[in-house]
């Protein structure tokens, strides 16, 4: 890691003489972001075994296989991922798979409004079916009315039935 620093300008060779600490240690930031960073996802027993820490009575007790360890590593590996573009690509992703979700939901209201529009043409047919025959009514109605004795000659059912309902005393409509 000192070499990796000094070859990239970020460090230089020290003179014991003057001075003898850097201005910042070489590998604790790259240990603090992987337990900061990982903590979240993994379990701190296991952060704290693949950081090579002593994890004291638990070690008894805990002893993880690799694949143990690998798999928790894996669930972290978004939040230690320092290249953005793994985050932007699990970003589109997401992104991507809420787009065909709404593409999937706009389609099926689309297909409920086509439906509701099929009934609600229905129910106007219906109506205007509805409203035709009350006009004939009320036009027949006010035949009757204008002159009952031909209306009643010409049907003749109608005329017995009306006979009938004077016999029992009901009121003509």
């Amino acid at each position: 890691m000192e070499r990796a620093l000094r070859e990239e300008g970020l460090r230089k060779k020290l003179d014991m003489k003057v001075i003898r600490r850097h201005e910042f240690k070489a590998n604790h930031g790259f240990r603090k972001f992987f337990q900061t960073n990982a903590e979240p996802k993994m379990k701190s027993l296991d952060v704290m075994t693949l950081m090579g820490q002593d994890t004291g009575l638990a070690a008894s007790y805990n002893k993880p296989t690799v694949d143990m360890l690998l798999e928790e590593y894996l669930k972290a590996v978004d939040n230690l991922t320092i290249d953005k573009s793994r985050i932007s690509q699990t970003v589109v992703e997401k992104v991507s798979e809420n787009q065909q979700m709404l593409v999937a939901e706009m389609h099926a209201k689309d297909q409920e409004i086509h439906e509701l529009k099929e009934q609600v043409e229905e129910i106007r047919d219906l109506y205007h079916g509805l409203i035709k025959t009350l006009n004939e009514a009320v036009d027949l109605r006010e035949k009757v009315r204008a002159n009952p004795q031909e209306f009643l000659e010409a049907d003749p059912f109608k005329f017995a039935a009306m006979q009938k309902r004077r016999y029992n005393g009901e009121v003509d409509a």
